[in-house]
């Protein structure tokens, strides 16, 4: 909730910002919110594993969201950092957990991540019925400890129950972690650059027409990154390398767009629309309702279908899924 619903609308009503700055601020927190989780899915791959990650990311989360909550402007910036950061941990690996449940030919693997996509899709469906009226009865900030104490209760299920995971996303066989003489060294490392990469995301927020700049240069160094690696791939494994750099480049254009329902489109809700549904009161928060809504109610039959599909040896190939919408 707090991450995308109320961000320009808190900007707009509460701090009196104008809408272009408000607009500014938003794309650099989005922009660096989905650049970290390149960050998040090496240390992954390479030293701490998924389950590891997603948990250490929830607890930022948590805290980010707490800090955000506190009444003062300045600590929103700090708070929206520790998020940043939070969701580069969380967000690349908690995909890859789920798919770490199932071989590559197993015919549920399809099912599991409809099914995890909708639950996804339920956190997103409910706050927009009573966040809005929840923060004009007490404020934008206990909004903002609400939605720290649902990533407590959500961190907590995730911890309580990382023994059913098994094996599952474990710390990787080869991380130098597992040496004792580099575990000490490792964390020393990840520590200063969580607290650099903290001061950075913070002074960012104060700079937002600059930060472009920078977040240039950080994207095409990614780029660059993936490049270098996928030229030391065997010719397989690059020719669908490039295939996905290419559905990568084309999604930036959806994204674009659909980032401004968060944006633009709620701002537009909140000055224009009638406030009354069949009799029922609503805000501009409300409007998010419906996106997440037909996702959750279509996606059992969705589910059930790519099984039905599958044990009929007529399960759709990746590609098509994507072209499709799927």
């Amino acid at each position: 909730f707090p991450s995308h619903d109320s961000e320009v609308l808190y900007l707009t009503q509460r701090l009196h910002y104008p809408d272009d700055q408000a607009y500014l601020l938003y794309g650099t927190f989005n922009s660096l919110l989905y650049l970290t989780p390149f960050v998040g899915g090496y240390l992954a791959d390479r030293y701490l594993g998924f389950r590891s990650c997603v948990i250490l990311g929830g607890f930022f989360l948590c805290v980010g969201y707490f800090i955000m909550g506190i009444p003062n402007p300045e600590t929103l910036f700090i708070g929206l950092s520790v998020v940043i950061i939070g969701n580069g941990l969380f967000k690349p690996n908690v995909s890859s957990l789920v798919g770490s449940l199932y071989v590559a030919d197993d015919p549920r693997r399809e099912g599991g991540f409809t099914l995890f996509y909708m639950g996804i899709n339920i956190g997103s469906m409910l706050p927009p019925l009573f966040i809005g009226a929840f923060v004009a009865a007490y404020s934008w900030h206990a909004g903002f400890s609400l939605a720290s104490l649902g990533m407590v209760f959500s961190l907590t299920v995730i911890f309580l129950t990382r023994n059913r995971l098994r094996k599952y996303g474990n710390i990787p066989e080869k991380s130098p972690i597992l040496l004792p003489n580099k575990k000490r060294s490792f964390y020393r490392w990840f520590t200063l650059g969580v607290t650099l990469l903290l001061i950075f995301c913070y002074t960012l927020f104060h700079y937002p027409q600059e930060a472009d700049f920078f977040l240039i240069i950080a994207s095409l160094s990614i780029v660059g990154t993936m490049l270098f690696f996928l030229f030391k791939e065997r010719k397989e494994q690059r020719n669908k390398l490039f295939a996905c750099l290419i559905l990568i480049g084309l999604s930036i254009g959806f994204w674009a767009i659909y980032m401004q329902t968060y944006s633009s489109l709620i701002l537009f809700a909140q000055r224009n629309i009638h406030k009354e549904l069949f009799g029922i009161p609503i805000d501009a928060e409300f409007t998010l309702f419906f996106n997440p809504f037909f996702i959750i109610a279509l996606s059992p039959f969705l589910s059930r279908f790519w099984t039905y599909l599958e044990l009929k040896k007529l399960n759709p190939s990746t590609p098509l899924y994507i072209v499709t919408g799927k």
